[in-house]
């Protein structure tokens, strides 16, 4: 069980400070090296700024609601066969988390851009 807390704590905290970089390689075009990059993010600068800036917006908040959430399980929950399912229940859903914030960034772009490149 302690291992489902460090995970769900590492996995919490690499989500938000992703979202923090991807927020401040927004603001820089000319480096691409890391953030949001996909064909639609990378078409333009504006493109890029939007999708790194709304991207790692969502990732910070969902990292932040995460860690919140995990040291309440932890503190909540006195049946460990219940921490280990809220945990597990946790770690999918950060994942989910952010795997649907990049689809639905893409779809934005998308709309917003119409697909141009």
């Amino acid at each position: 069980m302690g291992i489902l807390i460090i995970v769900n704590i590492v996995l919490s905290f690499a989500i938000l400070l992703a979202g923090q970089e991807m927020r401040k390689r927004s603001r820089s075009f000319g480096d691409c090296s890391a953030g949001f990059r996909t064909k639609l993010s990378m078409a333009s600068e504006e493109a890029w700024h939007y999708a790194n800036y709304k991207c790692g917006m969502r990732w910070m908040f969902s990292g932040a609601i995460a860690t919140f959430l995990t040291a309440m399980a932890v503190l909540k929950f006195h049946s460990r066969r219940g921490l280990c399912v809220v945990l597990v229940l946790l770690i999918i859903i950060q994942i989910g988390v952010a795997a649907f914030s990049a689809k639905a960034i893409e779809i934005e772009l998308e709309n917003k851009y119409n697909g141009n490149e």
